[in-house]
């Protein structure tokens, strides 16, 4: 109900509210609770998973990019988290990265500003036979195949194998492979290198395996980076989950 003391309106009329301010009457509306429905409420516990999922693979993929990101890689990996989990029988708020299709995070890109098929002109393969994961990087010309910007004198192909476990919270690398090259050099061909790693099937629920380029240049005797938040090429080039560890969509 609502009164009036000495002039002014005092007490609720409804979802309004009167009261006295110094000597002004304020007129506002009720707040109201907004009561989650049970879909909205699972939808938000699904997405929670993603975010901690996310917040996982950032953590363990950190050298690769470098905190050399665009602003937005966060929002990114999220909407591919949450396509990875919308690719199961699971019901809404169950969903979890572990029964999804990791193959939906494949050519996820670190920094949406350089995207590491601008820059790399070859295809690394992977191959998981049983509990054998196999990278083979093929034979590549260093001029034709890489391209560095301006005022680079030395590239580093970079190779980053994470397994990962998302009940645990944890993860460790598997491999973190360098090749390094001069890149002005003409006609160079770069032989074919080949990484081999045994999976845990038990403890791992996921493996990447992600690529980038670091480029350098010169001074003096010293070599200085030149990736930056504009110009990192990072990418996630393969994932195996759970079941098969299989990259197949």
């Amino acid at each position: 109900m609502a009164y009036i003391d000495n002039g002014f309106l005092r007490g609720q009329l409804g979802d309004v509210i009167n009261r006295k301010v110094g000597d002004k009457n304020i007129v506002q509306t009720k707040a109201t609770q907004i009561n989650q429905s049970r879909w909205s409420k699972a939808a938000s516990s699904d997405f929670g998973r993603a975010s901690t999922a996310g917040a996982l693979i950032r953590r363990l993929l950190s050298s690769l990019h470098q905190h050399m990101h665009d602003g937005k890689m966060h929002n990114r990996l999220m909407v591919n988290l949450q396509r990875v989990m919308k690719c199961n029988r699971q019901h809404l708020g169950k969903k979890n990265v572990v029964a999804g299709n990791p193959n939906r995070l494949v050519d996820f890109q670190f920094n949406d500003n350089s995207h590491l098929g601008d820059y790399m002109f070859f295809d690394i393969a992977t191959l998981k036979d049983n509990n054998i994961l196999t990278i083979t990087v093929p034979s590549f010309h260093v001029r034709d195949h890489i391209k560095p910007p301006k005022k680079c004198c030395y590239t580093n192909l970079r190779i980053v194998t994470v397994a990962i476990n998302f009940e645990k919270k944890q993860g460790y690398e598997l491999g973190n492979e360098e090749i390094g090259f001069e890149p002005y050099y003409k006609d160079v061909w770069m032989p074919e290198q080949t990484f081999s790693y045994t999976l845990d099937d038990v403890d791992t629920d996921m493996v990447l395996v992600g690529v980038n380029l670091d480029f350098f240049s010169s001074r003096g005797s010293s070599l200085t980076l030149i990736n930056d938040e504009k110009l990192n090429p990072a990418s996630i080039i393969a994932a195996f989950g759970r079941t098969n560890y299989s990259n197949e969509p």
